[in-house]
C-alpha cells in the first residue's frame, strides 16, 4: 500500500531474480473504468518482470461508479510518484522506468505519459 490522494492504494512488487533488477514498469489493469483489479493481470505482470528483468509496480486504482474521475487517474499518479520517490532504495535507474497498461489501464498509462 501507498499513500493516495483519498487513502492507501494497493500496489503488488514483482522482482525479478534476487540482484538482476534492470529497470521498473508501472502497470495498470484493464476493465474498463469499473471492473478488474491486480489480481487478474498477477500472472501477467509476474512474466513481465521475469522476462525483462524489471521490477514491476501492479496498481489497483479505484473504480467507477463509486470513484468517478479523476480518482483512477490520481491513484496511478500517486503509484508512478511513489516510484519515482523511491527509485534509489529499490536500485532501479531512473533512465529505465516504462508504463503500461491494458484497455482503460492503457489510457491510464498514456496519460500519466503525459
Amino acid at each position: 500500500m501507498i499513500n493516495g490522494p483519498d487513502g492507501k492504494v494497493p500496489v503488488r512488487l514483482y522482482r525479478p531474480r534476487v540482484g538482476t533488477v534492470s529497470g521498473a514498469l508501472v502497470h495498470f489493469h484493464g476493465g474498463g473504468w469499473v471492473l478488474g483489479s491486480i489480481a487478474q493481470d498477477d500472472l501477467c505482470c509476474h512474466r513481465m518482470a521475469k522476462s525483462s528483468g524489471c521490477l514491476v509496480v501492479s496498481v489497483d486504482y479505484r473504480l467507477a461508479p463509486e470513484y468517478p474521475f479523476p480518482a483512477p487517474l490520481e491513484d496511478c499518479f500517486c503509484a508512478v510518484r511513489w516510484l519515482a520517490d523511491h527509485l534509489q532504495e529499490l536500485d532501479v535507474d531512473a533512465s529505465t522506468v516504462a508504463i503500461s497498461g491494458f484497455s482503460a489501464g492503457g489510457n491510464l498509462a498514456a496519460a500519466q505519459s503525459l
